[in-house]
């Protein structure tokens, strides 16, 4: 689809509003991608409450120009690219399309931006290979309920124990 310079404009615009904001923005490079692949990664970064658009590079580079960044995506010059961005997580963009990536060669991450900063290809793919937010909460959580619970079980043993010679007193007296 041919779009007019108005609608160029604002797309435009619209990028660099999602490059400000965005507390993650992953560009991907989507060259050979079946339709179905597209719709299954789309379908992926939806329930991961991140958002997608496809854009020539050419757009990106001019809304990073209206956005004060100053990279260049050269090696995918005159290719499509997708953005997939989030304003609540900085590593949810990065990690699902890098899990695509792994089944899906047609996929490659090229860069992003997080917090404001560009950061290139090798930073987005460590990154991506990050535990997820929950899979933190998990283990802060498992770390600091280990030592309670070993403390518990110490408590529990020593009444235990008191239980047990009670209960051998009464049986040696019942005798």
């Amino acid at each position: 689809m041919v779009l007019s310079k108005q609608q160029k404009f604002e797309l435009v615009k619209w990028m660099s509003q999602i490059l400000k904001d965005s507390k993650s923005v992953t560009f991907v490079q989507l060259q050979g991608l079946s339709v179905n692949d597209a719709t299954e990664l789309r379908s992926k970064l939806r329930e991961g409450k991140v958002g997608c658009k496809v854009v020539k590079n050419t757009l990106l580079t001019r809304a990073a120009k209206e956005a004060n960044f100053d990279f260049g995506l050269d090696e995918a010059k005159g290719k499509t690219i997708a953005l997939a961005f989030s304003s609540e997580d900085e590593i949810q963009p990065s990690k699902i399309v890098y899990n695509f990536s792994r089944n899906n060669k047609a996929v490659k991450l090229i860069g992003g931006v997080v917090n404001a900063e560009y950061i290139d290809e090798s930073k987005i793919l460590e990154l991506a290979k990050l535990p997820g937010r929950e899979e933190l909460y998990v283990k802060v959580v498992g770390s600091l309920s280990a030592p309670i619970s070993g403390m518990v079980n110490v408590l529990a043993g020593n009444l235990r124990g008191l239980v047990s010679i009670l209960s051998q007193y009464k049986d040696q007296k019942a005798k």
